[in-house]
């Protein structure tokens, strides 16, 4: 279609409104803390049974 030709594809612009904007921001905090929730609490299990897989360390780290 448009690529086909050498031209590159324009982006489409979605309007929403302030209010679908707030929303989605705050599901996708949300779901950040919840991330980061369960990797404090997987850190936790790993500290409290003795693994001290560096790996997991690490790779929650980079994260947060």
């Amino acid at each position: 279609m448009g690529a086909g030709n050498g031209e590159t594809p324009k982006p489409t612009q979605i309007s929403i409104s302030k209010d679908q904007f707030l929303a989605w921001k705050r599901q996708k905090d949300a779901e950040l803390l919840a991330k980061q929730a369960e990797a404090a609490r997987k850190r936790q299990e790993d500290i409290a049974s003795g693994n001290r897989d560096h790996s997991t360390l690490i790779s929650t780290a980079t994260c947060i």
